[in-house]
């Protein structure tokens, strides 16, 4: 029972190479790791650190992912390809644009045996003072998110690459940052379909791997604020994330936002969040930093299980949507330097920053240039 819940765990570490702390949270059977810059040297580094954290799993697939959405989110830097933010690529009006950077990203985390990119942002930018975005969204306008996030979602998983769209059901409209607390979102139902949500349901769509839900208190759901579960995050929300579901008809893997972060620990131990969120809907929870959090975590969703808090249908459930996943996306770590294998990693390898990717961001660049210098002269007129 301790490795099924596991297996619905993503876990984070400090360190460049594979030490005690992610050797123990794969022992236990944490079905995922994220990378962030705290393990970054440079990408081939990454890719040595990624096939040693799946050949660690041995038989079973461990997903590895990152968050490199371009602009200032890129964990991974030079030599890999630099990307333009997403509200720049925007700006060239052409969601092919976004196709073709979500198509070099594929291809170059591929190289690094990364299997999954926490991108794209499809939050809409309504509100010029939201703290979370800078950038990091396509636009101000639900039609140009969804079209560009539908590009770049059919780009990168072209490439055998999962895409993540994130962060349901939109989070364009906040002024906190979630990382450092709560925020709320007091748009009606009716609002939040026409405004924050059509982008997400164009990544389903596109046939998106995963939806990463948001950790924002969104009471419209309910449609009443006496209801209790009005005042829940999103994250842990039932109404919230069987939206997804019952109306978007989203069948894949719906994962929370990292469930250390401000919003939810200064409000819940993360322990019963992620109780929470498993019985919300949720299957697959972000854990990206603290050991000894991440093995609570592993505990008290056991023992949520064995008292029987957590049905063990929902943990089977969740557990083969990340199979499902897995088996799509996961690509095991070569056994040996040797062969075919050698020579296809080799080949793979040289894709990062190559000439081709970086005539293609060039293109994308120059449309960029031209709409912002077009921009200019209709603001003088």
């Amino acid at each position: 029972m301790r490795r099924r819940v596991a297996k619905l765990i993503v876990f984070g570490f400090y360190g460049k190479s594979v030490n005690s702390h992610a050797r123990e949270l794969i022992s236990h059977g944490a079905g995922g790791v994220i990378i962030f810059r705290r393990n970054v040297e440079d990408p081939f580094q990454v890719a040595e650190l990624c096939a040693e954290l799946k050949q660690e799993a041995g038989d079973r697939h461990l997903i590895t992912m990152v968050d490199q959405e371009g602009g200032r989110v890129q964990r991974v830097g030079p030599p890999l390809t630099s990307l333009p933010s997403a509200r720049r690529v925007g700006l060239t009006g052409d969601s092919k644009a976004a196709g073709a950077i979500g198509s070099v990203v594929g291809k170059e985390l591929r190289a690094l045996h990364i299997d999954m990119n926490l991108a794209p942002v499809l939050d809409v930018d309504i509100k010029p003072s939201n703290p979370v975005l800078l950038g990091r969204s396509f636009g101000t306008s639900p039609e140009l998110v969804a079209e560009f996030g539908y590009e770049f979602i059919r780009g990168q998983q072209r490439e055998g690459v999962a895409a993540c769209a994130k962060h349901y059901p939109g989070m364009g409209n906040i002024s906190i940052d979630s990382h450092l607390e709560l925020p709320l979102i007091s748009s009606d139902l009716d609002h939040l379909t026409k405004t924050d949500m059509p982008p997400f349901q164009k990544a389903v769509e596109a046939d998106t791997a995963a939806v990463m839900v948001g950790h924002v208190i969104v009471s419209s759901f309910t449609g009443s604020e006496s209801d209790e579960s009005s005042f829940l995050p999103a994250s842990l929300n039932t109404p919230v994330i069987q939206f997804l579901r019952n109306q978007f008809l989203f069948e894949g893997l719906i994962m929370t936002d990292c469930l250390e972060m401000g919003a939810i620990a200064k409000h819940y131990t993360v322990e019963d969040a992620a109780v929470q969120a498993l019985l919300a809907g949720a299957d697959m929870l972000l854990v990206c930093h603290t050991r000894a959090v991440q093995l609570r975590v592993i505990d008290r969703l056991t023992e949520a299980v064995r008292k029987g808090i957590l049905p063990l249908d929902r943990i089977e459930e969740a557990g083969q949507r990340v199979d499902d996943l897995a088996n799509t996306y996961c690509r095991k770590a070569p056994s040996s330097r040797a062969g075919f294998e050698h020579d296809y990693h080799v080949e793979m390898m040289e894709l990062i920053g190559c000439k081709e990717h970086q005539i293609i961001v060039a293109n994308v660049l120059h449309h960029i240039a031209l709409a912002e210098a077009f921009s200019k002269m209709e603001t003088s007129k």
